[in-house]
């Protein structure tokens, strides 16, 4: 996990293509600032068509929360790291500059005691053939394979995880 704000949020963005490209789970708070360049320290959301869309090179989604409020920000937080490891895909948390700064009491839920197995991660070759991660395929025999693997993933993230909350849009004109 790392967190920033605007303007290191775009620093961020090759070493976040990197880890979506190599399948590296993370997790990558952006309190968003208000303006272009280095912005204001107020709330906005300028950043939203960065995080959703992927802000660097290549063609990659990131998963994307926007709590809406502090205990919004805490059980997100939690739902981000599962998503991560679940899908070994950054998720970025996206709240903006005014939650960054509030203050409210929150409920936690129970810790997570079991962490799940990682088969995939760099932990030594003990037992096991070594593990590779890298992000890009030079073999064009693999290339094809690998870009369709990244693809059906984004596809089952958008299947399953999309979450949204509507409100008062009983008398909304499309």
């Amino acid at each position: 996990m790392t967190s920033t704000s605007s303007p290191g949020f775009s620093l961020q963005q090759e070493g976040i293509s990197y880890m979506a490209g190599a399948e590296i789970p993370a997790v990558v708070v952006n309190v968003m600032r208000g303006g272009p360049g280095l912005g204001t320290i107020g709330g906005a959301q300028g950043d939203y068509f960065q995080a959703t869309k992927g802000g660097g090179h290549g063609d990659y989604h990131l998963i994307t929360l926007a709590p809406a409020s502090v205990q919004e920000m805490m059980d997100l937080t939690m739902l981000a790291f599962e998503l991560a490891d679940k899908y070994r895909n950054p998720v970025v948390m996206l709240p903006d500059g005014f939650l960054g700064q509030a203050i409210e009491p929150v409920t936690m839920r129970e810790p997570v005691t079991e962490v799940p197995e990682r088969p995939w991660a760099i932990t030594g070759a003990v037992g096991r053939p070594k593990n590779i991660i890298n992000s890009f395929a030079m073999d064009p025999v693999n290339y094809r394979p690998r870009v369709e693997l990244l693809r059906q993933k984004l596809e089952n993230i958008r299947q399953n995880e999309v979450r949204f909350e509507s409100i008062n849009l009983d008398d909304a004109e499309l």
